[in-house]
């Protein structure tokens, strides 16, 4: 009796941490996808702002190529941080991930191994 409790409690783990992996994958998709269109938006603000100052530049008796040049260095370096922030926070998280969260035994394949196989093919570090 003891033990046929013992594995409906076992099975009730076992569905308990699937239906909290879900909800946690699920989770983190639409982050995704929000942070996605987030970034689309933010591009397409910086792109009008861009144009904007242009016009509003070459309205004021600046040169054209003068103008097109600075707002092309100052969109580069903009670019340049960004880009130079993301790899950062990503190589934070992949030297926190592995630390962060408890090791437990389950019937799950280990995503950690696989998301740090991802980081590591994306940003090309060899070891």
């Amino acid at each position: 009796m003891i033990s046929k409790l013992l594995g409906v409690a076992s099975v009730g783990s076992v569905l308990a941490s699937a239906n909290i992996m879900h909800r946690f994958l699920s989770s983190m998709a639409k982050i995704m996808v929000l942070a996605i269109v987030c970034a689309f938006m933010l591009c397409a603000l910086m792109v009008g702002v861009f144009v904007a100052l242009y016009f509003s530049l070459v309205q004021y008796g600046f040169d054209p190529v003068a103008v097109a040049v600075v707002l092309g260095a100052v969109a580069s370096l903009l670019t340049v941080t960004i880009v130079a922030a993301t790899v950062h926070q990503l190589r934070c998280f992949r030297d926190h991930s592995a630390y962060s969260l408890p090791k437990s035994r389950s019937d799950w394949p280990d995503f950690g191994n696989i998301v740090n196989a991802f980081i590591d093919g994306f940003l090309g570090s060899k070891k």
